[in-house]
């Protein structure tokens, strides 16, 4: 295909996984960004890109938000976003974005990534009550008992397989906050440790 589509995150396997995807979706044109300045770059040199691919949490010159004000500013490029964050504060953040045509979960499979992809082409929002949205995952469709939405946006992240230092980066807070929310929902759930928990929500 030669739709170009830019693969914007910091971690290097993740954008390699995700090329590896889209090759195998049969996508020619992938390009790579890693922070700001790269994505930036990215836009504003080549013409023509059909879709981003963005992570938001990366490294930026203007401060946690810039991803948002580089939605604001590229309000005609079709950007999806790439993110293990609950939906509904992602939603509360981009949801002013036109472009921003929705989540796709970093715990999502070939065929929900080319469905969302195929949906953003075409210019459909993927919010909630979209077929891919309304997709559980193995990691959200068991309740989480008496959790707050930070402990269970955590819960959530550690599933994922995510370090503390990552999950930090991830809900942009400190790596200390991380631990005392785990060492909390271990009281909660009843378990010890992070292979306890992954059990516990199956």
């Amino acid at each position: 295909m030669d739709i170009k589509i830019v693969v914007a995150d910091d971690h290097p396997l993740i954008r390699l996984g995700l090329t590896a995807q889209l090759t195998q979706l049969g996508y020619r044109h992938i390009f790579e960004a890693w922070d700001q300045v790269s994505l930036q770059k990215a836009v504003t040199t080549m013409s023509g890109i059909g879709l981003v691919l963005l992570d938001v949490v990366m490294p930026g010159l203007d401060g946690p938000n810039w991803t948002v004000l580089f939605c604001e500013q590229h309000s005609a490029l079709p950007v999806l976003l790439f993110s293990g964050l609950m939906e509904g504060e992602l939603r509360a953040r981009f949801g002013h974005c036109s472009n921003v045509l929705g989540l796709v979960s970093k715990s999502r499979g070939t065929n929900e990534l080319s469905t969302a992809i195929d949906l953003a082409l075409a210019g459909q929002t993927q919010w909630t009550g979209s077929a891919v949205a309304t997709q559980p995952t193995p990691q959200t469709a068991t309740p989480l008992p008496k959790l707050t939405p930070k402990q269970a946006a955590v819960v959530h992240l550690v599933c994922l397989g995510l370090t503390n230092r990552e999950i930090g980066l991830e809900l942009e807070m400190q790596e200390g906050t991380v631990k005392n929310h785990l060492k909390d929902v271990f009281v909660r759930l009843g378990v010890t440790n992070r292979t306890q928990l992954a059990l516990r929500l199956r």
